[in-house]
């Protein structure tokens, strides 16, 4: 996974990563990756969130979060499962 992340970054692109790893393992390897990066740290009182359901208005934040859960469960949009979900 790293190979990768660093890969990508190296040709312009974006991830995301998230570590909840108590040595912080992840954003110390994002930090020494060539290119640009950020590291958001929360804690306890979080300035920032990638919740979509606060992230967003209520509109748009009820579509994202359907299509972060449809992808994140592997959840195709027009079967049972995704009207379901819908």
């Amino acid at each position: 996974m790293k190979v990768l992340l660093d890969l990508v970054v190296r040709r312009g692109g974006l991830g995301l990563v998230i570590d909840r790893t108590p040595s912080q393992e992840w954003a110390r390897f994002v930090e020494a990756v060539p290119g640009s990066t950020q590291v958001l740290r929360i804690g306890s009182d979080p300035e920032f969130s990638v919740d979509p359901l606060r992230a967003f208005p209520t509109g748009p934040a009820q579509r994202y979060t359907e299509g972060f859960l449809g992808l994140l469960l592997g959840i195709e949009p027009l079967s049972s499962e995704g009207a379901a979900l819908s």
